[in-house]
């Protein structure tokens, strides 16, 4: 197995975040899902748009929390973001990203340069979430449609893990497990194979996604999470080994803040000022 395969699945093995544009795509057939789509379609109407991104990650006593607040104009495909890190012990990290549309520039430790944070296309972050399905119809397990007091309605769809085990089995045909032992690195090689089993036997539950659609018919949220379950890694006799079970949750939760807002504008050539940009 060559060093770029290594390098690939350790991204996909460690990567705490779940890049959900890549999940999006699938048919359209039921009653509810014709309901997302068309909150999807007046959110595509809107001049601009502000909304906070959540990632999570729980398991035993850790919560890690990474979160995203982008103002992104439409009109001219101009859009600013903030970026939050929360590890396990509370520690935070501070990312702050501007895009013109045609390059992205980023600021970090007092610094502005391009193409130097999360970014790496000139795409509004995580903006496809709300403008895409993020399910396959063939996936649905079972929909309903809930009224909320506001005069909003939610639409959760209970997904049958089906999708996630494919995204899976797609990463482990990157790597070769039976060359693992021919590489220089023996000692990484041993630690990636341990890793590669853990993955190989890792399961997915309760996989749902849940969309708000304001009464104005404007799409203003969305919820993705599943339950993971795989075997442990731990540490014996110097040598690493699958032992037992561990459990842990993941997921993502996009809120519509406000849209077609004056501010929202302000807000972008404010950041793109500190970037200095002359706007």
């Amino acid at each position: 197995m060559d060093k770029k395969s290594v390098r690939a699945v350790a991204v996909t093995i460690f990567s705490g975040v779940l890049f959900l544009e890549s999940m999006f795509a699938g048919g359209v057939a039921s009653e509810e899902t014709g309901k997302v789509l068309d909150g999807m379609r007046g959110l595509r109407r809107v001049n601009n748009v502000h909304y906070l991104v959540t990632n999570s990650y729980s398991g035993s006593q850790d919560i890690v929390q990474q979160t995203q607040e982008i103002w992104a104009d439409l009109l001219d495909e101009t859009w600013a973001a903030e970026y939050k890190n929360t590890d396990a012990d509370g520690a935070m990290t501070f990312l702050k990203e501007f895009c013109d549309g045609v390059t992205v520039n980023s600021y970090q430790a007092g610094v502005w340069s391009q193409w130097n944070g999360y970014s790496t296309t000139t795409d509004i972050p995580n903006y496809q979430a709300l403008t895409n399905p993020g399910y396959r119809e063939e996936d649905v397990v079972s929909a309903e449609c809930v009224d909320l007091d506001d005069g909003a309605t939610q639409i959760i769809f209970s997904l049958s893990g089906q999708q996630l085990k494919e995204k899976r089995d797609q990463a482990l045909d990157l790597i070769e497990p039976a060359g693992m032992e021919v590489e220089d690195d023996t000692e990484q090689m041993d630690k990636m194979s341990v890793y590669y089993q853990q993955y190989q036997k890792t399961g997915y539950q309760n996989e749902r996604i849940a969309y708000t659609i304001n009464k104005s018919g404007v799409l203003t949220g969305m919820e993705y999470s599943f339950d993971v379950k795989r075997p442990k890694v731990v540490i014996k006799g110097g040598e690493q080994k699958l032992e037992g079970e561990e459990e842990y949750a993941m997921g993502v939760k996009i809120e519509v803040l406000s849209y077609n807002q004056a501010n929202i504008p302000k807000v972008i050539r404010k950041c793109a000022a500190d970037a200095g940009y002359d706007r």
